[in-house]
């Protein structure tokens, strides 16, 4: 059973690019990029390289060709450990000596988010100068059942790698930002510590909330006139202070951090010394919630017209914010709980999506159909504990019209019938009792032509008498009361 259910969902991600590749390119900001814990590295360094997808639609397949630059790199692996897709028809592939990797993977479910893990491919350097890593024949694939292909935009990433100890990993970096710009004025003496700085992040400026987006940052604060050097960390420990002063600055962009959560600590130094740190909280989930079976209590098929959606399902490390639902594209509800009842449908065929969204703002939904059947009709009334509709009655009546008239057809053809027998036999009786009659007149009157008829011709004459009255009573009698009723 479990292997007929991989197979069926693989038949759907081939549906969906089959769809895709008959398909134009639908119009959404959907984009392939990379991201890198390094650009720059050094002979045998290791660098990771991951491909995520932007897109503010859901998409539930991807498929492509990622190029690198053989020369420089060696494939150390590639996996998709962390995908958004479980189903690959075509696991990255290494192909070492055209220096590609392709891809095609997808999911029943569908996701949308700003930074969603595809794959992971680690390389080795290997040769000294600078190579791209990109894109050729990609395509994302729309989660709504067309298989159109959503993406607009695909984006390389340059590394240069120098000669063993000429550069050095720079650990969760997405592009290298430039220093920070030095300030150069006069410093105001003072005796009293520094105050806490107040930090500006504009990428990400809420520190109670859950961001999806990753790359490069600005951080901004104003200096008092006291101050005379700074110190900057990046890291994940929420208390930690730097002691390292780099410089005089009111500005300083900081690489891309991975997903998790992290702390921006900032201080200040004055002629007193140190004060008291800045941190700021950083929170970035980039990976939709777990792939889910939405489903209505009632079944895919019922007479309920308003159903209850059942949908359960988690997410890391941000959590499940709220499910939404929509029927036939329209929004219906939300909620967060795992249940939701909708308002009363039409009756007939609909489709339901449900989107579980982490507090990231990561979308994965689930779609499945439902009909809402008409219901049983009430009986019109109940004989012998047998409930009869009106349908039933009326069909009941008809019937018995339909096999009335059959009757009455054939007991009509049958008397009629009966009735032509009838006149044939009353013809031949009649016919008969006539030649009866004639016989016995030509017999009388013969007796009279040779003269007065003798005792014996007498007695034979009376014989003929009385049998000529017999029939001639008889062919009254029939006459009187059969025939009259055949002519009826």
């Amino acid at each position: 059973m479990k292997e007929m259910s991989v197979y069926k969902k693989v038949i759907a991600v081939v549906a969906v690019f089959s769809a895709l590749s008959l398909g134009g390119i639908a119009k959404a900001a959907t984009a392939l990029f990379l991201t890198s814990d390094a650009q720059q590295a050094a002979v045998g360094d290791t660098v990771t390289v991951n491909v995520r997808i932007n897109s503010d639609q859901p998409v539930n397949a991807a498929q492509g060709t990622l190029y690198y630059p053989k020369d420089i790199f060696d494939v150390v692996q590639a996996v998709h450990t962390n995908s958004i897709f479980d189903l690959w028809l075509t696991e990255p592939r290494v192909n070492t000596s055209t220096g590609e990797i392709s891809f095609l993977g997808g999911s029943t479910n569908a996701f949308s988010g700003a930074s969603m893990p595809v794959f992971a491919v680690t390389f080795r350097a290997r040769g000294t100068g600078m190579g791209t890593v990109g894109f050729r024949n990609a395509a994302v694939a729309a989660g709504d059942g067309t298989g159109a292909n959503l993406l607009t935009s695909s984006t390389a990433m340059s590394f240069v790698v120098g000669a063993p100890g000429a550069t050095s990993t720079q650990v969760v970096t997405l592009q290298t930002p430039p220093p920070p710009k030095q300030i150069i004025r006069p410093v105001t003496p003072t005796s009293t510590a520094p105050i806490a700085p107040v930090l500006s992040v504009g990428l990400y400026p809420d520190q109670g909330a859950w961001y999806n987006t990753i790359g490069n940052f600005l951080v901004q604060w104003q200096l008092p006139a006291d101050v005379s050097a700074v110190a900057t960390a990046l890291n994940q420990n929420p208390q930690f202070d730097p002691t390292v002063s780099e410089g005089l600055f009111n500005n300083k962009t900081f690489g891309a951090v991975k997903e998790g959560v992290w702390y921006l600590h900032v201080r200040f130094k004055n002629s007193v010394g140190w004060g008291p740190t800045a941190h700021y909280k950083i929170a970035i989930d980039t990976t939709p919630p777990f792939p889910f079976t939405a489903t209505a209590k009632e079944g895919a098929l019922t007479e309920v017209t308003a159903p209850t959606l059942q949908f359960k399902t988690q997410d890391q490390p941000s959590g499940v914010a709220l499910y939404r639902v929509l029927v036939d594209g329209t929004a219906a509800g939300s909620t967060t709980s795992t249940a939701l009842t909708l308002s009363p449908l039409s009756f007939g065929f609909h489709t339901i999506v449900v989107q579980a969204v982490d507090y990231a703002g990561n979308v994965t939904e689930s779609r499945f159909p439902i009909t809402i059947a008409l219901p049983p009709v009430a009986p019109f009334l109940t004989i012998a504990g047998i409930k009869i509709t009106e349908g039933i009655f009326f069909g009941i009546i008809i019937a018995v019209i339909i096999v009335g008239i059959g009757v009455g057809w054939f007991l009509g053809r049958k008397a009629k019938l009966q009735r032509k027998n009838r006149v044939v036999i009353a013809g031949r009786d009649v016919a008969a009792a006539f030649g009866v009659i004639q016989k016995n007149l030509e017999k009388m009157i013969g007796y009279y032509e040779g003269g007065p008829p003798g005792e014996s011709q007498k007695e034979e004459m009376k014989f003929l008498l009385k049998e000529t009255k017999e029939e001639t009573e008889k062919m009254k009698h029939y006459v009187s009361e059969n025939v009259e009723e055949i002519e009826q």
